[in-house]
């Protein structure tokens, strides 16, 4: 059956026309110049519907909430009219503003035709473009792609069906949460393209994740061994544990954080060539999930020194058991200071070298027991107050 047979029973919406349009001029010439147009039109379709969606989750619903608002959003969305107007213009004047020649040994030379439309062009190209067209882009890829997993001789082939194998979710808590962790799942190209833009803006929009949750995700791979299937999965671990790096947007505001697979390998690795009692690993884990020395003492039942004196236990057992530079052996085996105690000369030495080694001021601070400022003053060399 054709579109135009289709059409006669059933009404076919604009968007519908874009993917049969999208279908034949694939199955034509996918390297064609209207194969090109037609995919970009198609991408541009999908990018607006997603965005629509991010904006006001609830349109369709009619009771339009404006809870997923959001200026940068808004802004995507109208930088796609207007980048996609500039580039027809940019590419339009560049035609009327130039024309190629040939000189008397045969060499292509480009000279200009138009002074006016030459000063456009130059206007038009010093223009930035916005985020808009990534996500039209994103859904251009996306398309191609899907093309490869379907039969494209049908007539509708972005709407054909077939299974994928994928994980229930992507967050574990622990290793074992990956346990018959995979499923199997109808999709589609077209439903394939839509999740593509989406991932897209969730990974460039300012998400409402708060950092100061203090949680910290782990980004591994997951493999599914009945189709060999691999992707993304992320391992939350504890509460602020100084293992992470921030992840920000295209604005610089950090959406959440992330800690390479390196590190924890080897805090889990130093955590078991320590050989701590129960109560000590205990204490490093409470204290590992951000908890202060006196909110430990108070669900253990011991006083705050008691929790000191375990901690500095287990800083004696790294000295002894990891292969620490002598310095850091020497800071870690010391007790820790009083927060009225002055730093010596050693002490800023043995900061300065840290810092120098890759540790983070939190922990260098947590060992001399003085604030970020403070270690941050000494490694800038500026003087206390």
């Amino acid at each position: 059956m054709t579109k135009q047979q289709t059409a006669t029973t059933t009404t076919i919406t604009a968007f519908e026309n874009l993917m049969y349009d999208f279908c034949d001029e694939y199955r034509k010439d996918s390297n064609s110049e209207k194969f090109t147009e037609v995919a970009t039109d198609l991408a541009t379709a999908v990018a607006f519907s997603v965005l629509r969606k991010c904006l006001d989750p609830q349109a369709k619903s009619g009771k339009p909430s404006n809870s997923g608002c959001n200026p940068q959003l808004d802004e995507v969305k109208r930088s796609i009219y207007r980048d996609t107007n500039t580039l027809k213009n940019i590419d339009y004047s560049c035609k009327k503003a130039f024309m190629t020649v040939y000189n008397e040994d045969g060499d292509r030379q480009t000279k200009t035709a138009d002074s006016d439309y030459r000063y456009a062009y130059n206007k038009l190209t010093q223009q930035t473009l916005g985020d808009g067209l990534d996500l039209v882009n994103t859904a251009i890829v996306s398309l191609l792609d899907e093309c490869t997993k379907v039969d494209t001789t049908t007539e509708n082939f972005l709407e054909t069906v077939y299974t994928v194998r994928r994980l229930k979710k992507k967050v574990w808590i622990k290793i074992e949460d990956s346990v018959n962790g995979w499923e199997s799942v109808e999709t589609s190209p077209i439903r394939e393209v839509y999740k593509a833009v989406r991932r897209e803006v969730a990974n460039n929009r300012s998400l409402n994740i708060d950092p100061s949750n203090g949680y910290m995700y782990l980004e591994d791979l997951a493999k599914d061994e009945e189709s060999n299937e691999e992707t993304t999965i992320y391992r939350r671990l504890n509460k602020f544990s100084d293992l992470a790096g921030n992840v920000t947007d295209f604005n610089g505001a950090v959406k959440f954080e992330t800690v390479d697979s390196a590190s924890v390998t080897d805090y889990d690795t130093m955590v078991e060539r320590l050989e701590l009692t129960t109560r000590q690993a205990q204490v490093l884990q409470l204290r590992m999930s951000g908890y202060g020395y006196t909110a430990i003492a108070t669900y253990l039942g011991v006083t705050p020194r008691s929790i000191i004196n375990t901690l500095n236990g287990v800083q004696k057992k790294a000295g002894e058991k990891l292969d620490l530079p002598p310095y850091l052996i020497k800071a870690l085996a010391e007790p820790r200071q009083t927060a009225k105690s002055k730093l010596t000369d050693e002490d800023k030495k043995a900061i300065k070298k840290m810092v120098e080694d890759g540790h983070t001021m939190k922990f260098v601070a947590d060992i001399y027991n003085v604030s970020k400022m403070t270690i941050s003053h000494v490694v800038n060399g500026r003087k206390d107050r």
